[in-house]
């Protein structure tokens, strides 16, 4: 009977010495972006769409905004540090404490080469802005190459 009992003694506090063990998860204030691709890898200069593709983690739900004069994603060209705005919508309720993760892509229309060369090699940096005013990582995608169209300029 002694037995029994020092081995139901252990087993309850090996339970507890299991479960009381877990690794405290603390959550980012900070969102976390990451370049997913780009494509295409050779795009046309005024004719090919650029689409750059993310992933975001946020661990606040305060990704993306509803008024549609705010922009919160900026796309820079390296090149010229040229910045492109955008917005994304809203993607957790108001006033959410929720974890957010996805993916979002973002296009880039009428490229154009700007030096005198027939290509020219180009990447992007960007990072989102949440509600709570933190700023995401920057980001820097991979190369892709503008050519011309030479088959218009003849």
């Amino acid at each position: 009977m002694m037995n029994n009992k020092v081995f139901y003694y252990f087993l309850i506090a090996s339970v507890f010495l299991i479960f009381g063990c877990k690794k405290k998860v603390t959550k980012s204030n900070t969102p976390e972006i990451a370049f997913v691709s780009i494509t295409p890898t050779t795009a046309k200069e005024f004719d090919d769409q650029i689409k750059i593709r993310f992933s975001y983690k946020d661990y606040n739900g305060d990704i993306g905004e509803n008024d549609a004069n705010k922009t919160n994603l900026v796309v820079r060209d390296n090149r010229n540090n040229v910045e492109y705005r955008y917005r994304v919508k809203q993607l957790g309720p108001d006033g959410a404490t929720i974890s957010l993760k996805g993916e979002l892509e973002v296009v880039i229309e009428n490229t154009l080469i700007i030096d005198n060369s027939n290509s020219q090699s180009v990447n992007y940096s960007y990072k989102l802005q949440y509600w709570s005013v933190n700023l995401s990582n920057e980001i820097t995608t991979t190369s892709i190459s503008i050519v011309k169209l030479l088959g218009l300029l003849q």
